[in-house]
């Protein structure tokens, strides 16, 4: 199951379409974060319930939401944007992190609230890095938010058994090259 790390991929292949402000990249990016949407959606309703997917979709769709308004931002330098956007990436994840833990019997919160948080910083250093040119830092940023990605997924497997079913077929994102 690399479901976080597809998203990890699409979400960086968004925030460097942004700056670029290539209609194509953008669309292409903006599609797989909207197909990943649905999966997850798919997969919480085959462990939590239908109705559960559909509430699990919403959030999920609000956080790409954010992440979209963030990476959109951050090229016109709209730090108001770009707070508004980090401040409705926190209060989803927190959102996200209850819900399962309400949803399903015995589900670590904290860990995955905890493991959120990662994720949201990965993204908020790779998305500035980008934007600002500075490639090494903006690598090691990609580098975290890989190892939180496949950290997710493990925790993702653990806790959400139904995901082991199979997958659908990963839809590659073509790369741009550094600023």
């Amino acid at each position: 199951m690399k479901w976080w790390a597809l998203h990890v991929q699409h979400t960086i292949a968004y925030v460097r379409a942004a700056k670029s402000n290539n209609r194509v990249d953008i669309l292409r990016a903006l599609m797989a974060l909207v197909d990943g949407m649905a999966w997850w959606g798919g997969l919480i309703a085959g462990k939590a319930g239908d109705h559960n997917g559909i509430i699990a979709h919403g959030l999920m769709a609000e956080h790409v939401t954010a992440a979209k308004l963030l990476a959109d931002r951050l090229p016109v330098e709209d730090e108001v944007g770009v707070t508004a956007a980090l401040e409705l990436l926190v209060r989803n994840a927190d959102f996200q992190a209850m819900f399962f833990g309400a949803s399903i019997h015995d589900f670590p919160h904290a860990e995955f609230r905890s493991l959120l948080t990662a994720h949201l910083e990965a993204l908020q250093g790779y998305a500035k890095d980008w934007n600002a040119g500075n490639e090494a830092s903006f690598e090691a940023h990609v580098a975290a938010a890989e190892k939180n990605a496949a950290d997710l997924d493990q925790f993702t497997l653990k806790n959400l058994a139904v995901l082991r079913r199979r997958q659908p077929e990963a839809q590659p994102v073509q790369e741009q090259t550094a600023p």
